[in-house]
Parts: C-alpha cells; structure tokens; sequence
C-alpha cells in the first residue's frame, strides 16, 4: 500500500526480505537529513527504485538505495525512508541505535522547512506579475 503513495515521487518500494542495513556516512548524499549523523540503522528496509522526482541520498553497502528525497515546488519537502516503521520501532530500540535520534531530529526540521519553496499563490502572483510587466514593457516600446 506503500507503492501508490511513493508513486507519486517517482519512487518505488522493492519487497521486505527481512534484511536490516547499517548504513555509514560514506554511503549518504550531502544533504541535510545527514548534519551529524555519522550512520543510521533501519531494521527491515526495503530498497528504493528512483525513476525521477525525487533522489537517492542514502544506500546500503551494496549500493541499494534505501532513503531517496523530493522538493515539491508549492507543495513542500518529502524524505522516502525503505523503512516505513524506523521511528516506530521503539520496542526494538531502533530510534536509540547509531544516529538514528539525531536524523529523525534531521529529518523533521528539513521537512519543516520552507524557506526555498513558495507557496502556489506567491508562484501566481509571480507569474501574473511578470505578465503584466512584459505587457507594459510592450505597450511603452511600441509608442
């Protein structure tokens, strides 16, 4: 039920095998879900298959993408975590094993932010505004 939702990011899940991946900070992008964050660990992640929209930024060793990110202009920011229960897990301990505290802290702020994507309205208001501007620029050149 994953896949409908991921789809729509160009993302989709490969099957749960009941591996878990460690992953170490020569396996992340530079991104800011990883400031600090030496490695992360998902018990039973999946791999990720990135078609387009959003990124690979995180792999295991072998070089399966496991964490992949979006930002949606007007619609905001999306992390994709292979491990859909990584901060669940808490009867397993998960969020207190490598940094995983720190990237949830990461990851939470990142998608909170939104100070490089505007708003749908703002892009309109843009859009019109550069319209009427290039029509005035047209009217005064033609006189």
């Amino acid at each position: 039920n994953y896949q409908d939702l991921t789809a729509a990011f160009g993302v989709s899940m490969g099957q749960l095998d009941g591996d878990y991946y460690e992953i170490y900070s020569s396996n992340f992008a530079a991104h800011p879900v990883f400031d600090d964050v030496e490695s992360i660990y998902m018990l039973y992640a999946a791999s990720l298959s990135v078609s387009g929209g959003a990124v690979p930024i995180a792999w295991t060793g072998d070089g399966e993408c496991v964490i992949a990110a979006s930002v949606i202009y007007g619609q905001g920011r999306v992390v994709i975590l292979g491990d859909s229960s990584l901060w669940l897990n808490s009867m397993f301990g998960e969020i207190a094993k490598a940094d995983n505290t720190q990237f949830a802290v990461n990851v939470f702020t990142h998608l909170a932010d939104t100070t490089d994507i505007p708003e749908p309205t703002t892009l309109l208001l843009l859009a019109v505004g550069g319209a009427l501007c290039r029509r005035r620029n047209r009217r005064s050149t033609s006189r």
